[in-house]
């Protein structure tokens, strides 16, 4: 764990996480780091800045997508269709 922020209950997590992000980034940049980093976010985290600024980034990236009022069998559709299993020797 590199970068950790407390917040009251009651804030959105969305709130400042943009900015946060970036400034995370930064710090991982001056780390000089051989591998890329992972990134774990809940569904208030959905959102096309944040998509958009990991993507560009490089790290890896799992966000729990928002359903909305979306239905799950549209995106398991696609994720059967776009998505490749990768098995990795420990």
């Amino acid at each position: 764990m590199l970068n950790t922020e407390l917040r009251e209950g009651k804030q959105h997590c969305q709130k400042g996480t943009p900015e946060f992000l970036n400034h995370t980034l930064k710090l991982i940049s001056e780390l000089d780091l051989k591998e890329n980093m992972m990134f774990r976010l809940d569904s208030g985290n959905d959102s096309r800045d944040i998509i958009n600024t990991l993507g560009k980034s490089g790290h890896f990236y799992i966000i729990k997508r928002n359903l909305r009022k979306e239905m799950p069998e549209y995106w398991n559709d696609i994720a059967k269709s776009e998505g490749s299993i990768i098995y990795q020797d420990d």
